[in-house]
């Protein structure tokens, strides 16, 4: 019959595993009937190679077997004998030792038995219960102490409270009663006569205890006359007096015992508590004259079977170190030092370890690779991200993307990058932002790639760089131009304001000297004048500071009719005026004063480039943009709009400036008639709005300049109509109410004086804020309003504000300013003040803020 070995001698192996991970796959039947093994070496190529006869794991094996085949076969048989002889002899011994510790206990503790036995039906005890004699208790109870070997006695009533109690010598610890009274009755209800253990300060107390009763008491026992109980104390001279009488250790223990020498017998008697619950143990151990001659019979058989192990042993040894040690030692030495210097001997052998070696200095090889790579990738300034593509988990990270978001790699590793996004700061700020440990918001530029891998794993590379410094640059840049612009524009600004300002210095003059009375031509030219200035100012604002005011539904009507009547009554008689509203309109959120700049921008253009008349056509209709028509817009998204268009039959725009009409302060007229801030200001309040703006021009034939706003849904137009310029509101009488004036300019505030005395009010007027604090504190119970300038020396406006808010919360305020940046706009508004009016006003916008404020 062919052996096993010859079988696996041809049968070819396959190593693709470490080798220290030897794990046998499944019996396969082949030709031969062999067992094909598989290795897992560390490497990157597989080997294949036949195992002959004598290689490493057969050589083993059959050392092995032959070892402790012979040395298992002996020793099992040998132990198998002695240690059935041994458990028997060793528990007759044990049952012999128990029964004889039993005995032992009950004798000496006989003496506590027969004094409370004797002791508790004295009539003279009963009588003792009644009436205590401490001199009776002295003589007949103390003295019996030490007869008895009692260390302690008490003599309770039937309630259990104590009558007496005595303690042998200087036992004084022992003096109160360890039992409480529930546990007594509950012990006294079971069971008439107690003997149980009990735990003290003092040690371990063995307690017995008996009802008193009288001496004549045969056939109908009564209740008891009380208790009469006794303890000995269980210590350290109790049981070394133990010790003498059994030829042994004893002890008392709780908890597991402790493993004893073979030839030792070992007992553990319990002492039960009053619930007979074990409380300790007595544990005794002695030496068995009986288990030392079995234990030195098998010491000398097992002293011949180790001499043959020995010399198996060692001839092992010398293999395994030759065999296995040696190779083993060089692999680790290599693997400790990172070094292929010791692999030499093993480079030159042929064998398992020869191999492994080689794979080992290939590996060597590989890591420095790797290591390059990792120094390079960790070099990156920029965050790179490794994510799993199934499930969008980092798997990896690089010290970039730790610097930029202040996690460790471990904190990052199985978030998703949807976990790391954040919203941006505003709704104007575009782009993708992350979110930081400590919270920042981080704008950054990401790059996502696939790489190629098997189908149970993909990743995608994500490189994010950040651009807040880029950010600040452009913002700065452009901040830097605006300025520069700015000061360009200084000549022509001069000239405007000073054209605007010459009808009032004209109609100024004419009131005094000629004591005329204002007449509405002259009121007109006057309020023309102002309103022009106020949207140059606006004009600045907007393109300096991005300036934009509160958002509501359009009413695209109302703002094209008051167009109209602009253009009316200052566009010369030969421009025609033609508007085409479609009736259904979608809502568009934005601020009216804005869209209204925009379009009386767009006018002014189309009115300049009909030098000899001409038509200018306003056209308002809906707009879906798709996928047929989104190419023709700048920056525009698919949806729904309102697609406003301002169109001309003028000169148009020569095809070489076209490009540039949008540029700041660059235009085509002269300096009296425009600084070229209007199509720059439509383009920004048109971004802001999220739209998108686009012109068309053929020299000689006309513009037409066409505006996309995005359309909302669920929100309703404003329906109001406009308060139409020159129309005088409904008068309002104050009846009396005090309304505080705060105002630095003279001129103002003395003008706000007068028209508020004209509307019945009373008036208090300080020229600062803390003035203003002082005249609130004074009149406090009489002011009903308080309207205050926001940019005043010494203490500004919102710290007023702040003042007045935390003294009167429900005290209406007023709040007028020149110009209100938005953060100043969003504390304003969580101050909660009643109104708002910006500079300059009318007594229309006065009355109207005062009527809304005092409801």
């Amino acid at each position: 019959m062919e052996s096993d070995f010859s079988k696996l001698q041809a049968q070819p192996v396959r190593i693709s595993q470490p080798l220290w991970l030897i794990k046998r796959t499944k019996k396969t039947r082949t030709t031969n009937r062999a067992w094909r093994i598989t290795f897992d070496l560390v490497g990157f190529v597989p080997i294949t190679t036949r195992y002959r006869l004598m290689t490493l794991p057969i050589r083993f094996a059959l050392l092995i077997l032959s070892l402790f085949a012979t040395l298992l076969a002996g020793l099992w048989l040998h132990e198998r004998l002695d240690a059935t002889e041994t458990s028997q002899l060793r528990q007759t011994l044990q049952r012999d030792r128990e029964a004889l510790v039993n005995r032992l206990v009950e004798l000496t503790g006989d003496p506590l038995r027969v004094f409370v036995t004797d002791y508790s039906p004295w009539d003279e005890l009963v009588s003792f219960v009644a009436h205590p004699d401490p001199e009776w208790a002295r003589v007949n109870i103390d003295s019996a102490l030490d007869t008895h070997h009692v260390d302690a006695t008490w003599i309770l009533r039937p309630d259990f409270s104590e009558v007496y109690g005595s303690v042998r010598d200087d036992q004084s610890s022992l003096r109160p009663f360890p039992l409480p009274k529930e546990i007594l009755r509950q012990l006294t209800t079971t069971s008439r006569d107690s003997h149980f253990f009990v735990q003290t300060d003092a040690g371990l107390l063995e307690l017995r205890g008996a009802p008193i009763r009288p001496s004549d008491v045969h056939a109908v026992i009564p209740a008891p006359y009380g208790w009469l109980f006794a303890a000995h104390r269980w210590d350290d001279t109790y049981l070394r007096q133990l010790e003498t009488l059994l030829d042994g250790t004893i002890d008392l223990a709780t908890g597991p015992a402790r493993i004893a020498p073979p030839v030792t017998v070992v007992t553990a008697n319990p002492l039960r508590d009053w619930q007979g619950h074990t409380l300790s143990e007595l544990r005794t151990s002695v030496v068995a004259p009986a288990l030392l001659r079995a234990t030195a019979s098998t010491r000398s058989d097992l002293l011949v079977l180790g001499g043959f192990g020995i010399i198996a042993l060692l001839a092992y040894s010398v293999a395994t170190h030759v065999w296995v040690v040696r190779p083993l030692r060089r692999l680790g030495s290599s693997l400790k030092h990172r070094s292929d210097r010791p692999l030499a001997a093993l480079l030159r052998q042929g064998g398992e370890f020869g191999n492994l070696g080689r794979l080992v200095q290939e590996s060597f090889r590989q890591e420095d690779k790797l290591r390059q790579i990792y120094t390079a990738f960790n070099a990156i300034d920029d965050a790179v991200l490794i994510t799993d593509s199934s499930d969008g988990r980092i798997i990896h990270v690089n010290l970039g993307a730790t610097r930029l978001l202040g996690h460790d790699a471990a904190d990052l590793q199985g978030r998703t990058l949807a976990d790391l996004k954040a919203a941006p700061p505003s709704a104007s700020s575009e782009g993708l932002w992350f979110r930081c440990r400590d919270g920042r918001l981080v704008e950054v530029e990401a790059k996502e790639q696939a790489l190629p891998g098997n189908a149970a794993q993909r990743m995608t590379v994500t490189v994010a760089r950040d651009i807040s410094d880029r950010r600040q640059l452009e913002q700065k840049r452009l901040r830097a131009q605006r300025l520069e612009s700015l000061g360009t524009l200084a000549g022509g600004v001069a000239h405007d304001m000073n054209n605007m300002l010459t009808p009032i210095v004209l109609m100024l003059d004419e009131l005094e000297n000629f004591h005329q009375e204002p007449n509405a031509a002259l009121l007109g030219s006057v309020r023309s004048s102002v309103k022009r200035g106020a949207t140059i100012l606006r004009q600045l604002l907007t393109f300096g500071h991005g300036f934009e005011g509160d958002r509501v539904p359009l009413k695209f009507g109302h703002l094209v009719e008051e167009l109209g009547r602009i253009v009316a009554s200052t566009f010369p008689k030969s421009v025609t005026f033609e508007t085409d509203i479609s009736h259904q309109l979608p809502t568009v959120i934005g601020d009216p004063t804005q869209i209204h700049q925009v379009l009386l921008n767009l006018c002014v253009n189309a009115r300049d480039a009909l030098p000899k008349g001409g038509t200018i056509s306003v056209s308002v209709a809906p707009q879906l943009i798709d996928a047929a028509n989104i190419a023709d817009w700048t920056d525009a998204k698919p949806g729904f709009y309102v697609r406003l268009e301002v169109t001309d039959n003028g000169d148009g725009i020569p095809p070489e400036i076209i490009d540039r009409i949008f540029d700041p302060f660059f235009t085509t007229k002269t300096a009296d008639k425009g600084t070229g801030l209007g199509l720059s200001t439509t383009l920004g309040i048109i971004r802001t709005h999220g739209g998108s703006i686009r012109v068309k021009s053929e020299p000689g034939h006309g513009t037409c300049f066409s505006i996309l706003l995005p359309a909302v849904e669920g929100a309703k137009a404003d329906s109001n109509a406009p308060v139409t310029p020159g129309t005088r509101p409904a008068i309002f009488h104050g009846d009396g109410r005090t309304v505080l004036v705060i105002e630095d300019e003279e001129s103002i505030r003395n003008v706000l004086i007068r028209m508020l005395g004209r509307m019945s009010f009373k008036v208090i007027a300080a020229e600062a804020g803390q003035k203003g604090l002082d005249l609130f504190q004074q009149h406090r119970a009489d002011i009903s309003l308080v309207i205050t300038d926001l940019n005043m020396p010494g203490l500004d406006g919102l710290t007023v504000l702040r003042s007045l808010r935390a003294a009167a919360p429900a005290l209406c305020i007023v709040v007028m300013s020149g110009r209100i940046d938005e953060p100043v706009r969003a504390s304003l508004k969580q101050l909660g003040i009643s109104g708002l009016i910006d500079k300059p006003f009318g007594y229309t916008q006065i009355l109207e803020a005062v009527r809304t404020a005092l409801g």
